[in-house]
């Protein structure tokens, strides 16, 4: 198998671990978010409620009324974690709240900053986290993107 293949195996083998948890829900519809501090880029939420999961987009260093954030890949990494951030707070949740983390990046040889990074965010328990390298969204400006589920504690 190869190397992205296992990546992708991987990926689909933790989403079929949780979905069925995120799917047991008290009957409630999911519940759709959409964050003031973000430009809506898309057809897409924000986040979405489902239980006590939140799963929330994939973020990028794109700032509201700013465009996307210019600079290297720290600057990048920083404006997409603090997107995630406006997710989560608009889903009345927090950094801390992060269970798991999927982070696409377009140079492997960003890993490192990337890493300091995350755990500036995440200092106290940092949540799972896949790393996939060699994203490719069709522009070369864009280097990060974050996305992430998060629970909801009772």
């Amino acid at each position: 198998m190869k190397a992205e293949e296992s990546l992708v195996f991987r990926y689909f083998i933790s989403l079929s671990l949780l979905l069925p948890a995120a799917c047991a829900t008290d009957g409630a519809a999911p519940k759709h978010i959409l964050s003031d501090e973000i430009e809506r880029l898309g057809t897409y939420s924000h986040a979405v409620q489902a239980g006590d999961f939140v799963f929330v987009a994939g973020m990028i260093a794109h700032r509201k009324g700013e465009g996307l954030a210019a600079g290297e890949i720290d600057v990048q990494a920083r404006t997409a974690y603090d997107n995630l951030a406006s997710a989560l707070e608009a889903s009345g949740l927090a950094l801390s709240d992060v269970v798991k983390v999927t982070v696409y990046l377009k140079s492997s040889g960003d890993m490192a900053i990337t890493d300091r990074i995350f755990a500036e965010n995440f200092p106290d328990r940092p949540p799972a986290r896949t790393t996939v390298p060699g994203a490719d969204w069709g522009r070369d400006d864009i280097l990060i993107e974050v996305d992430a589920i998060a629970y909801r504690r009772q």
